[in-house]
């Protein structure tokens, strides 16, 4: 399933392609992708409606129309491509968003588990999938205390919390195995009894892994440096562990990093 990483670089791609679009009919060729509301009404509500942005919550693709959010869940293989009408309808391509360019915006999704929803701007808050969400991995309401509340009265591992998304957005297997392996933490240990270091450190490393995995400048964007990554992980080799893989990374991918 697409991470919060994967999800924005999804994000970042459709923007240089719809951002003023605008939807003149669209087709469902799978009910079932239509999460809310009815089918009928998201081909009739989506008609006509411009798109101005593209955004992201969590997992979530939000599409920035003129009246409505359209969010869109990739779940495990959900994908986006753009297709001319002449173009034939692959069998697995359930949604179909006609634009005004004469192109074409097509869902496609092999295992069809991906979903999609439709809620007017003024509802956003109130109803559908993004009410219950939490934190966004550099959220600055997500620190060690915010972990720590959460935690307390829970006694699952603490990988399996992790992947909460009432709690912290976006972290799925992949990065909260490296999180959790970046901060020394055993997977299986009850996340009541997490220290405040460990959560420190959970925070800090999210932060990392997310941004690095982005492939931004991440010492830039989470404003950090050195000095306190030291203070904040307290623990010298942890630290040394943890720049050897930036600089390891660095070589690899030709990243610049400015710290």
């Amino acid at each position: 399933m697409p991470e919060l990483p994967e999800v924005e670089t999804v994000k970042e791609s459709l923007k240089l392609r719809l951002n003023n679009k605008k939807i003149i009919r669209t087709r469902v060729l799978w009910d079932n992708i239509i999460a809310y509301p009815s089918k009928e009404k998201f081909i009739k509500e989506t008609a006509n409606q411009s798109i101005n942005d593209v955004k992201r919550r969590g997992k979530f693709l939000l599409f920035d129309l003129d009246d409505y959010y359209l969010l869109s869940h990739l779940r495990m293989e959900g994908k986006y491509f753009f297709k001319t009408k002449d173009d034939d309808i692959n069998k697995h391509e359930h949604v179909i968003f006609d634009l005004d360019d004469g192109s074409e915006l097509r869902y496609m999704d092999t295992r069809k588990f991906g979903k999609m929803y439709l809620i007017k701007k003024e509802d956003i808050d109130k109803i559908g999938p993004l009410v219950k969400l939490g934190l966004e991995p550099w959220d600055d309401n997500l620190t060690s205390e915010y972990l720590l509340d959460k935690y307390k009265k829970k006694k699952l591992p603490i990988k399996s919390v992790l992947l909460d998304q009432n709690i912290i957005v976006g972290i799925g297997n992949i990065y909260a195995d490296e999180i959790l392996f970046l901060s020394k933490i055993n997977p299986l240990k009850k996340c009541n009894l997490i220290t405040k270091e460990e959560a420190e450190n959970i925070v800090l490393l999210m932060e990392f892994t997310v941004y690095f995995k982005m492939n931004y400048l991440f010492m830039v964007r989470i404003k950090i440096n050195v000095l306190f990554v030291i203070r904040k992980l307290k623990r010298l080799k942890l630290v040394v562990e943890v720049l050897i893989i930036v600089l390891s990374a660095k070589l690899y991918n030709n990243l610049t990093l400015k710290m």
